[in-house]
């Protein structure tokens, strides 16, 4: 497990390659309204700042909603030695970066996704609306709460240790 967080988690050019490749999915799906992105921007803030036992309302709301998986607040427990402590901070710092890098985007989409929806569905309750908000983002957007079992049992290869976002890429080209 360490061995593959140092290779994504704790590596700041894949925490920048993970937070940027995701705006291909939001170009791909037509999500251009960088006015719904100060939603995103307020929620990584507040997540940033949070405590870990806390988490923000509309936080809450998004997991609710299948946008952000309900681990989002856990994060990978650190042992008590020295050196660890030492690291605490700094490791839990690219732990909540790292989270937030595929929950910006999905939050930033769902937002518009969402004034579509009104839109198109004035008759339906908020609710309904919501819903069907969230449900098109999961279905286009990576969602790793959906990759299939043959997916994850290759995850335990030494050849396909990395395999859920190509699966991710064809899963979301299918359904968008």
């Amino acid at each position: 497990a360490h061995s593959k967080a140092a290779k994504t988690v704790y590596y700041p050019l894949v925490q920048a390659r993970n937070f940027y490749a995701n705006i291909g999915f939001a170009l791909a799906n037509g999500h251009f309204d960088v006015r719904k992105s100060k939603d995103a921007v307020k929620m990584f803030k507040q997540y940033m700042t949070m405590s870990d036992t806390e988490m923000i309302p509309i936080m809450k709301e998004y997991v609710r909603l299948g946008l952000l998986s309900a681990e989002i607040t856990t994060l990978e427990k650190i042992s008590d030695s020295k050196v660890a402590e030492a690291l605490k901070a700094p490791v839990k710092f690219m732990q909540k970066t790292y989270q937030m890098g595929d929950a910006f985007w999905k939050v930033y989409a769902y937002e518009q996704e969402l004034e579509l929806m009104k839109k198109a569905y004035p008759d339906k309750t908020l609710e309904e609306q919501k819903q069907l908000a969230s449900e098109s983002i999961l279905n286009t957007y990576p969602t790793y709460d959906r990759i299939g079992d043959l997916v994850k049992k290759f995850r335990y290869l030494p050849v396909g240790s990395f395999v859920a976002f190509p699966s991710e890429v064809i899963r979301t080209t299918a359904n968008g």
